[in-house]
């Protein structure tokens, strides 16, 4: 699908991704019972890296990634993220923003 979405795309155009986030907190706490995995129409599950590595190998430039979803994570991520040196990604949902070089 991705090869797909940056054929058909224009130079510099914009592609907007969201998803489930495999690794959220919720995938964490709840293992086998997490909601995501009872949804059919989720074929294929995917972190924030991973989704970012395979947009850059087919030519995207990475604007923007981030997850969203539990307002906890997102205030405890900033701090934990400064001090690890790198950020959790915690968030239910991947948010993407990529740009078609």
């Amino acid at each position: 699908m991705l090869k797909e979405i940056y054929r058909i795309l224009k130079r510099r155009g914009i592609l907007f991704i969201t998803t489930d986030n495999a690794r959220s907190l919720g995938a964490i706490v709840k293992r086998e019972k997490w909601i995501t995995l009872r949804d059919e129409t989720h074929i294929s599950l995917t972190t924030p890296e991973q989704l970012k590595l395979s947009l850059m190998r087919l030519g995207f430039n990475i604007v923007k990634c981030i997850t969203h979803g539990f307002s906890i994570i997102n205030t405890i991520e900033r701090p934990a993220g400064r001090i690890l040196n790198a950020p959790l990604r915690l968030g239910a949902e991947i948010i993407i923003i990529a740009e078609k070089t």
